[in-house]
């Protein structure tokens, strides 16, 4: 089990794509190895060892473990930690970070399906940039459904990597019409409209990551196509 480590960070950049969601990149001291998939606890508030840990809250690590000199994520406003974040975080501020933590990895090698719905899609995103820096040729489908078109923060950074990994096909789910997307599925993520092309020999790993409800619905559809339970691993948050 890796050794949770407790560091300062400093925010280099702050992209505020909408009023909703942001991504952060932090400089942060010491960095820890850590797993594509793993998640941090992140602070507002100065830690100091000699009291408890300040509110935090959880988030995927979006960057690689091939560059620790920086972390990336990316967060949804809901509820007042991260609408204080939105508010008050700007370059140059100085936040605690709590890592790694958690068993969403994706270490088996076989064929996979990545399924992320909305900020579920960051844990992706850092297994694909190691995958870009160390060339794995793991076959892999990567499954991305938002809300808006607008809401398709990382589409350029994942048709770089579909160029650079060529045995990686990314399909992009949006619920309102995408208008001038080309290659864009209208709709809600669905198994049925990606089965046809992820069902190989050997049946890839399954990996969902998004909001509870995305999750509880994609499972059972895999399952009611017969795919075993041990073959779905899930990140589930709130």
């Amino acid at each position: 089990m890796a050794i949770v480590t407790k560091i300062p960070a400093r925010i280099s950049q702050v992209h505020r794509h909408s009023q909703t969601h942001c991504s952060l990149v932090l400089e942060p001291q010491r960095c820890p190895r850590f797993k594509p998939g793993q998640f941090l606890h992140l602070a507002l508030d100065e830690y100091d060892p000699s009291f408890a840990w300040p509110e935090s809250r959880v988030f995927s690590i979006a960057s690689s473990p091939t560059r620790r000199d920086q972390l990336e994520l990316t967060f949804v406003v809901k509820g007042p930690f991260t609408q204080r974040m939105m508010q008050e975080i700007q370059v140059g501020d100085t936040v605690w970070l709590k890592l790694p933590y958690g068993e969403f990895t994706f270490d088996s090698g076989h064929p996979a399906v990545f399924i992320g719905g909305g900020t579920g899609i960051t844990p992706f995103l850092s297994y694909l940039q190691w995958a870009a820096d160390k060339k794995v040729d793991r076959l892999i489908w990567l499954c991305y459904g938002v809300k808006t078109p607008q809401d398709l923060l990382f589409k350029d950074r994942l048709d770089n990597w579909q160029d650079l990994l060529p045995n990686l096909s990314v399909f992009y789910f949006v619920e309102q019409e995408p208008e001038g997307l080309s290659g864009v599925h209208r709709g809600r993520l669905d198994v049925s409209a990606i089965w046809p092309r992820v069902q190989t020999n050997p049946a890839p790993e399954f990996y969902l990551s998004g909001p509870p409800a995305m999750i509880d619905t994609l499972s059972a559809q895999l399952v009611q196509k017969g795919v075993q339970t041990e073959k779905i691993h899930i990140d589930e948050w709130e």
